[in-house]
């Protein structure tokens, strides 16, 4: 009678035990997993936000807003700011320098584009620049003219040994070699000038003192 006594017993325990097939309560929901990083990380039931990376500034400006001021052609003091601002922001600035030149209406607006181009605005838009600044060389404003002959001399590069030849040297020669000969405005030639002695000595892999002269011998064909 006992034995009996203690099986029943022994059935009611297990019968109310979690976990053995005779429990009726149901199990509390797991906790969302924390997303690493996120500014609510282990904040339950709250979705992870992510916030954008602040926009560099100069003074507490970003560079899309200097560069509306860059493109008003009725004052020029904002494009001369404007122009200051964006060569001080370095790459942040550089795809709004290249579309002033692209897309500028005004020479007004495209000179002070390439006044505020540096080494380290140029670098993220070396090639598409260099081609801008090619297409510029047909600028009917002289002064745009000279100004792109003289930034055409700016993508080669000088390593510890020598003079290294950069992005389209040949097809930058041969646009300043023509500008050279067959430009309207003497300021522009100079320009040609002075940049293609650059870019043919980066093309040789050496400096001449004073600079060779047989390149501007024969003028090329239009």
């Amino acid at each position: 009678m006992k034995t009996l006594l203690r099986i029943g017993l022994l059935g009611v325990v297990l019968a109310g035990c979690p976990g053995c097939g005779g429990c009726t309560r149901s199990k509390a929901p797991p906790l969302p997993k924390a997303v690493p990083g996120a500014a609510n990380a282990g904040v339950v039931g709250q979705p992870a936000y992510h916030a954008a990376p602040a926009q560099p500034t100069y003074q507490g400006y970003t560079a899309e807003q200097w560069a509306k001021w860059l493109t008003d052609r009725q004052n020029a003091d904002k494009r001369f700011q404007a122009s200051k601002a964006l060569e001080n922001m370095g790459a942040a600035a550089a795809p709004y320098l290249l579309d002033a030149l692209r897309n500028g209406k005004e020479p007004e607006v495209r000179l002070a584009a390439m006044e505020a181009l540096t080494p380290a605005s140029m670098a993220p838009i070396e090639k598409p620049l260099c081609d801008q600044l090619l297409e510029l060389l047909k600028d009917r404003n002289p002064e745009v003219r000279a100004q792109a002959a003289s930034r055409l001399a700016w993508f080669d590069h000088t390593s510890k040994t020598s003079p290294e030849p950069g992005y389209k040297s040949d097809e930058r020669l041969m646009a300043l070699q023509a500008q050279y000969h067959f430009d309207s405005d003497p300021n522009v030639r100079l320009a040609a000038r002075n940049s293609l002695l650059s870019v043919y000595d980066h093309r040789r892999r050496s400096f001449d003192c004073p600079p060779v002269q047989n390149i501007f011998i024969d003028r090329p064909s239009r």
